[in-house]
């Protein structure tokens, strides 16, 4: 990101992306941007469906370095929805075991069984 503002002109923008599994939960993940020059926010960051727009938040108080955990609000009580947030938490601190794999697929298909798919 420092990069492409180097070159560019603008600058990096720290805050918060938002996604919302609708009916499930919406969460906001820590991240960074590029502003232009213009004004105008861009996300260089390469995801595979460039087309899908993305919600960014400006948090001018995070500091360079500070990596908050994403934060999440839950739009159901749906103890199964929870379950699967500590399962998809659990694999990203680095746990990767075969049978916590298969626990948070079993738990995001009942989730969109009731729910419908989670976009991604």
């Amino acid at each position: 990101m420092d990069l492409v503002s180097m070159v560019h002109g603008g600058e990096v923008v720290p805050g918060w992306s938002l996604f919302e599994w609708p009916r499930v939960f919406i969460e906001a993940e820590h991240h960074h941007t590029w502003r232009k020059k213009s004004g105008q926010y861009e996300d260089p960051t390469p995801r595979e469906d460039r087309k899908r727009r993305l919600l960014f938040l400006p948090d001018l108080g995070l500091k360079p370095g500070e990596y908050p955990p994403n934060r999440r609000h839950f739009l159901t009580e749906d103890s199964t929805a929870k379950e699967y947030v500590a399962v998809v938490d659990q694999l990203k601190k680095g746990g990767s075991s075969t049978t916590l794999i298969e626990s948070m697929r079993q738990l995001r298909k009942a989730l969109e069984l009731k729910y419908g798919k989670e976009p991604m």
